[in-house]
């Protein structure tokens, strides 16, 4: 928590928000611990299989909030990379009504090789050399099968039925 503190002192950070259905059928949010979130700009983290279960599009705005790489793309100041999105609607209505719009949904691009990967773990313990992530856009993500953040894509080279972190399907879009 203290290292998460002073990175959020320093740096513009972005964090997701989910949403899980309640036993009614209710859509609520997942908003970070305010602890965290303080500060911070939010982005939906949701991703749509296709009919085939395949993941291969990301809508733009889900929620009324921006996709998660589109949010990281905003809070360097860089322009959206797939496409314009539209300005914010009044979506906090319908989310506090149960309800999880979405909007704008565009294609992911495919990958020629999985992201750039640097275990926390050796970041921690001072073993990833001074230069690798400087001046980089880092998503901090879980990549072990059996954490559950698996999507189904054929957007890695073209191998089909690979089961892609969803923290490399967000990079692939920023």
């Amino acid at each position: 928590e203290a290292a998460f503190a002073q990175l959020s002192a320093s740096a513009g950070y972005v964090l997701p928000v989910g949403a899980q259905v309640d036993g009614r059928g209710v859509v609520l949010p997942l908003y970070p611990l305010p602890a965290f979130g303080k500060g911070a700009t939010l982005g939906h983290a949701h991703f749509v299989p296709d009919a085939d279960g395949q993941v291969r599009s990301v809508h733009l705005r889900e929620a009324g909030l921006p996709a998660l790489a589109l949010a990281m793309r905003e809070a360097q100041g860089a322009p959206p990379g797939l496409g314009p999105v539209g300005p914010r609607s009044a979506d906090d209505r319908a989310v506090a009504a149960g309800a999880w719009p979405v909007e704008q949904r565009r294609l992911l691009p495919a990958m020629a090789a999985p992201p750039l990967r640097v275990a926390a773990s050796a970041l921690l313990r001072g073993e990833v050399p001074e230069g690798r992530l400087g001046g980089k856009a880092i998503l901090v993500g879980v990549t072990a099968g059996g954490l559950g953040d698996r999507h189904p894509s054929a957007l890695l080279g073209g191998v089909s039925d690979a089961a892609l972190p969803g923290v490399h399907l967000h990079a692939v879009m920023h």
